[in-house]
C-alpha cells in the first residue's frame, strides 16, 4: 500500500508540475513539437528517476499511472503541447500522444534505475 501512495503522490506532482507549473515558467508555442515533446520526456524521466529509488516494481507504476491518465483526461489547458492545436487537431490522439510519451520515459527511468541497481548488486 505504501508503494502505491508513493506511486500515486509521484504521478500528481508529474501532473502539476507538466500542467500547471512548468506552463508558468516557461512558454512554448503548440507547434514547436520538439520543444513540447523534450519538457515532456525530461520532466517525466527525473520524477520517475527519483520514484524508481524507492519502487523497484513495474507494476506499481502502471497502477500508479491510471491517475496520470485520469487527470489529464479530466484537465488538460487547450493548446499546451499542442493539444488542441491546428486545423485538424484531434485532442484525443494528442492526449494519447502526450500519455504514451510520459510511460515510455518513465518506463526507461524504471529501467534504468533498476539496471544500475542489478550491476551494484553484482559488484558488491
Amino acid at each position: 500500500m505504501k508503494k502505491i501512495i508513493i506511486v500515486f503522490l509521484s504521478n500528481f506532482f508529474l501532473y502539476i508540475l507538466q500542467f500547471f507549473i512548468i506552463p508558468l515558467l516557461y512558454t512554448i508555442h503548440p507547434s514547436d513539437e520538439l520543444r513540447n515533446n523534450l519538457v515532456l520526456v525530461l520532466s517525466s524521466f527525473v520524477i520517475s528517476i527519483f520514484t524508481s529509488l524507492f519502487i523497484n516494481k513495474f507494476r506499481y507504476f502502471i497502477i500508479g499511472y491510471l491517475l496520470y491518465i485520469i487527470l489529464i483526461i479530466s484537465y488538460h489547458p487547450n493548446y499546451l503541447y499542442g493539444i488542441g492545436y491546428g486545423m485538424f487537431s484531434f485532442t484525443s490522439f494528442l492526449i494519447l500522444k502526450v500519455i504514451l510519451i510520459v510511460f515510455l520515459s518513465q518506463f526507461l527511468a524504471w529501467l534504468v534505475v533498476n539496471l544500475i541497481k542489478k550491476k551494484n548488486r553484482v559488484l558488491c
